[in-house]
C-alpha cells in the first residue's frame, strides 16, 4: 500500500468513523429516553461505552499480535500506547470542544452535579492507579485484568440503580415521541458499531503505513493519531450534548470513556488473552505523567468557578504540551 492510498484510506475511514458515529448518537439519546436514564449517566455510562468501541477494538487487535503472532511490543505500544493516549485526549480536548461550542452566556447557566463528576473523577483516577502500580511491576497478568473488569462491572451496576430519573421530577417518558421500540434502538445502536469497526481497523492499518514511511514510531501514532481517532466518537457525542444544552452529560461522557478504556478496553482484553503482558515502565512512565496532570486542570476546570477562556486555556494547554513533549522526546 502506497503513501497516497494510505493517507486516502485514513481520511475516508474518518468520515464513516463521523457519520455512523452521528447516527450512534443520535439512538443512544433516544435510548435514555426509552430507558428513563439521567443525562449524567447516560453521558458517563451510555455515551462512554458505546464511543469508546473503537479503542476497545484497538486494544483487541493489539491483544491478537501479541498472543498469535507473539509481538511482544504491539500491546504495549498500539494497546496501552492508544488508550493513554485516548485518555488524554477524551479529558482534555473533548470538554475543550464542548465548551468552545456553547456561549458564555449560556455557560453561566448551566449547573454541572459536582458530586457525579467528583464520583467518577474518582473511579476513574482509581483505575489510573491501578494501571500504574501494574505497569510499574513491568507485568500486567489476568488477575489485574479481572480486577479492573469488575470493578467497572461494580460502577455500571451502581449508575444504572441510583441514575434513574424520578418521574415526579422529570417528563413522563410518555410525552416524548419516540416511534422505535426499545428492542430496534438496541439493535440501532449496535449496528452502527460493526462500521466503526471496520473503520477503525483500516484506521490502525494506514497510520501504521504512514508511520512507518515518515519514520514515526509506532508508539507516536499510538499515541496522537490513532488516540484521536478512536475518540472522534466521543468528541461527537459530547459536542452533540453540548450544542443540545447537556454541557453535564458532555463533560461526563469524556471520564466515562476514559474510565471504560483502561478497566474494561486494557483490562477485559488482559482478563481474556490469558498471557501476562510484559510492560517497559521506563518507556510509558511520562503518559502517566500526563493522566495525572490532564486530570488535575480537567479538575480545576469543572470544580470551581471560572469563566470559558479560563476553561478552554486549561484543558488546553496541558495537550498542546504533551505533544510537544512527545515531538521533543519520544
Amino acid at each position: 500500500m502506497n503513501i497516497f492510498s494510505s493517507f486516502l484510506i485514513l481520511i475516508v475511514s474518518c468520515a464513516l468513523i463521523n457519520k455512523f458515529s452521528d447516527m450512534l448518537g443520535d439512538n443512544i439519546a433516544k435510548l435514555a429516553l426509552k430507558l428513563n436514564i439521567a443525562p449524567n449517566v447516560r453521558g458517563v455510562l451510555l455515551d462512554g461505552v458505546s464511543s469508546s468501541m473503537p479503542e476497545f477494538i484497538t486494544s483487541a487487535a493489539a491483544a491478537v499480535l501479541l498472543v498469535f503472532n507473539n509481538d511482544a511490543t504491539a500491546f504495549s505500544d498500539v494497546g496501552v500506547g492508544t488508550i493513554g493516549g485516548s485518555a488524554i485526549f477524551n479529558i482534555l480536548i473533548i470538554p475543550f470542544l464542548s465548551i468552545l461550542f456553547v456561549s458564555s452566556k449560556d455557560l453561566k447557566n448551566i449547573e454541572i452535579d459536582k458530586i457525579a463528576l467528583l464520583r467518577d473523577l474518582g473511579v476513574y483516577l482509581v483505575s489510573v492507579a491501578i494501571l500504574f502500580f501494574a505497569s510499574k511491576s513491568g507485568v500486567l497478568t489476568s488477575k489485574i485484568g479481572i480486577l479492573m473488569t469488575g470493578i467497572y462491572v461494580i460502577y455500571a451496576i451502581y449508575l444504572m440503580k441510583s441514575g434513574k430519573i424520578e418521574e415526579e421530577a422529570e417528563m413522563d417518558i410518555e410525552e416524548v415521541e419516540i416511534e422505535e421500540s426499545k428492542n430496534m434502538l438496541w439493535i440501532k445502536t449496535l449496528s452502527c458499531l460493526v462500521p466503526i469497526g471496520f473503520a477503525i481497523h483500516f484506521c490502525i492499518i494506514s497510520a501504521s503505513n504512514i508511520g512507518d514511511y515518515f519514520g514515526i514510531s509506532r508508539l507516536i501514532m499510538s499515541l496522537v493519531i490513532l488516540a484521536a481517532v478512536t475518540s472522534i466518537p466521543d468528541a461527537l457525542l459530547s459536542i452533540k450534548s453540548a450544542k443540545n444544552g447537556e454541557l453535564d452529560a458532555s463533560i461526563a461522557n469524556a471520564v466515562g470513556s476514559n474510565s471504560f478504556d483502561i478497566l474494561i478496553c486494557l483490562g477485559f482484553i488482559i482478563a481474556v488473552a490469558g498471557v501476562d503482558i510484559k510492560i517497559n515502565f521506563s518507556e510509558v512512565s511520562y503518559i502517566f505523567s500526563f493522566l495525572i496532570l490532564s486530570s488535575i486542570c480537567y479538575s480545576l476546570a469543572f470544580l470551581f468557578k471560572s469563566n470559558k477562556m479560563t476553561k478552554l486555556i486549561l484543558l488546553g494547554s496541558p495537550y498542546i504540551g504533551f505533544v510537544y513533549y512527545l515531538y521533543n522526546n519520544v
